[in-house]
């Protein structure tokens, strides 16, 4: 079929938009259909471009060798490429997606950033984005980053970033033997005719060199993890806030809080204490279902002098699969006036978000106002 003239000028004058264009056009409808980070459906099409991704990119490092694919996709290199870059922005999409839930507005943002930085880099300079050694470290990042979420929501258990790593190391391993396979270490003429040398490696020395790679870079990553920099998916903080009275009451909890200037606010930024009064944090955190796990609140008050000082850290069980979150909440009295926040976060110490209000102690200003949540 023969595209019309002005089609085909349309076309090549647009063509610089296109990259761009499409880059939208993806994240707005990953970010518009994938809303819950446990969905079966979700994950299991994930899976399948992990899957994929894997395949094209041995073919697509086998063509580069010179090393035996099947003769379609050999006369097809460019084909391969595309496929598997689409498979990587795919992938990319979706963990800004699904790490945007679970960023908050702290630090892990920083990864978010990262995320976002491949994503563009993927479309649209995706001519450096080439070789043995950079191909498959981003296909590391990309199992370390599915892995973080989708074990947990698989089997129910949370899982570390050493654990998550070495499964991803796992998995890039066994693509790198495939890709060396049948390769001995050796030096010969490039396939493109260039004359220049190319060093082929045995299917052993290959995976050790690029373990060490690896290696390195899953340091990094545990490093960036410990310093809160990694979201924790799949957990997410829904909401939360410092409240004067929460309460059991049928189909949830009773808040009541003080409302801001001219009723804004949904809990106490402000806490105005009357003599004696306790202070109640509250929180609504999504985990996949069939989750169980130890939540903690740890109340941190700031000193001029040494910054912020933990002085409770009380723990309560979360059961997760509710849409909303599941609530819990924790109490604490006699506190001094001053800046406070509470860090919502797991057993192990893995932030999921925070709480932040100042305590003063003076007489109410408006009158409190309630809600069922």
């Amino acid at each position: 079929m023969r595209v019309p003239g002005p089609v085909h000028a349309l076309y090549v004058r647009t063509e610089p938009l296109h990259g761009p264009v499409m880059l939208l056009a993806g994240s707005t409808w990953d970010w518009l259909t994938l809303d819950r980070i446990d969905k079966i459906a979700d994950n299991l099409f994930l899976l399948t471009y992990m899957a994929l991704l894997g395949a094209l990119l041995v073919v697509e490092r086998r063509i580069a060798h010179g090393a035996w694919v099947p003769g379609f996709l050999e006369r097809r290199p460019r084909w391969v490429f595309l496929g598997s870059q689409f498979f990587f922005g795919g992938l990319y999409s979706a963990y800004v997606v699904y790490y945007a839930k679970s960023a908050g507005f702290g630090k892990a943002v920083l990864y978010l950033a990262l995320l976002l930085a491949l994503l563009v880099a993927n479309e649209l300079a995706d001519r450096r984005l080439r070789g043995d050694v950079l191909r498959f470290a981003l296909f590391f990042f990309v199992a370390f980053s599915f892995l973080l979420f989708f074990v947990p929501v698989v089997t129910g258990v949370l899982i570390g970033f050493i654990t998550a790593g070495l499964l991803a190391m796992v998995l890039t391993s066994g693509i790198v033997a495939l890709v060396h396979y049948g390769e001995r270490d050796l030096e010969r003429p490039s396939p493109d005719g260039a004359g220049l040398a190319l060093r082929t490696l045995s299917v052993r020395r290959a995976v050790a060199t690029h373990g060490g790679v690896h290696l390195g870079l899953l340091f990094v990553l545990f490093g960036l993890g410990r310093a809160g920099i990694i979201p924790p998916v799949p957990l997410s903080l829904e909401s939360g806030g410092a409240y004067h009275d929460v309460a059991r009451v049928d189909g949830g909890y009773q808040l009541t809080w003080e409302p801001g200037l001219l009723g804004f606010g949904s809990s106490d930024k402000v806490f105005r204490r009357e003599p004696g009064e306790p202070v109640w944090c509250f929180t609504a955190i999504f985990a996949p279902a069939g989750m169980h796990i130890a939540i903690h609140h740890r109340w941190q008050r700031w000193d001029d002098e040494e910054g912020w000082e933990t002085t409770d850290r009380v723990a309560w069980s979360l059961s997760g699969g509710r849409s909303a979150g599941y609530r819990g909440f924790s109490r604490k009295q006699h506190l001094e006036a001053g800046a406070w926040r509470v860090i919502v976060e797991t057993e192990s110490g893995r932030e999921i978000g925070r709480v932040r209000f100042d305590v003063r102690d003076e007489p109410h200003k408006r009158p409190m106002v309630q809600r069922v949540y």
